[in-house]
């Protein structure tokens, strides 16, 4: 855990470094660090083992990943970013899971094994979607939230806004919701401004959402435009 945490710090001196001379060189580093951060913690999860320290670092090394993939400008790189993520992320919630209910599922932990996926490949997975079809999986990391529209042939990654401000938007949206506030109009359009916009998505007649952390609380039906898609 401690090589984890010095080689995102290490990443992290590379970006600041990154914002004063604006040098590839830096940023190229400092994506390097979180890529070798993400396979370690990857091998973490193959020897079994589960840590709740190393939940906080889950965001960080996912926002880094992105983050200098956009400054980067690299979008064939985006397909094997995007299959660490899931793997690491199938690998560190199935053991957060069997953690929490070692107690309750002790005789039967096989018959769950069916849900942990230690070999997703986003090729294979763009296969099977439809002509008309895209998915969009949300990314939260530690300052901002990102969004990957994924097609039969492409994948696109876009910055979104803040973590705080969706967060705090988010939140009152869903607050609006369960008071029956009038107010919950308004939040929708703003939400619908900052996560759905940005998608730039046209002409497709299905469209599924993979949220992430505080965004699982939104429906995203209620701040979907009346027609926008065929079906969510």
């Amino acid at each position: 855990i401690r090589h984890i945490s010095l080689l995102i710090k290490s990443a992290n001196i590379c970006e600041l470094q990154y914002d004063k001379t604006h040098t590839k060189n830096s940023i190229k580093t400092a994506a390097n660090f979180y890529k070798i951060a993400a396979q370690m913690f990857h091998q973490y999860y193959l020897k079994g083992f589960y840590n709740k320290d190393l939940d906080e670092y889950t965001n960080e090394i996912n926002e880094g990943l992105l983050s200098t993939n956009l400054l980067l400008n690299e979008p064939n790189e985006i397909k094997n970013i995007l299959n660490t993520i899931e793997n690491n992320e199938s690998q560190h919630l199935w053991k957060k899971f069997i953690d929490r209910q070692s107690e309750t599922i002790k005789e039967s932990k096989n018959s769950y094994f069916s849900f942990n996926q230690l070999d997703f490949d986003i090729q294979t997975f763009q296969k099977s979607l439809s002509k008309n079809e895209v998915l969009v999986k949300y990314v939260v990391g530690e300052k901002n939230v990102y969004a990957l529209i994924i097609n039969q042939k492409n994948i696109k990654l876009t910055k979104l806004d803040s973590t705080e401000k969706l967060r705090i938007k988010s939140k009152k949206y869903y607050q609006q919701i369960i008071q029956f506030d009038k107010g919950f109009s308004q939040s929708a359009k703003e939400l619908h401004q900052l996560l759905i916009l940005p998608l730039n998505i046209n002409n497709v007649e299905k469209v599924t959402f993979i949220m992430d952390d505080f965004l699982h609380i939104l429906p995203m039906e209620a701040i979907l435009e009346p027609q926008e898609f065929q079906q969510i």
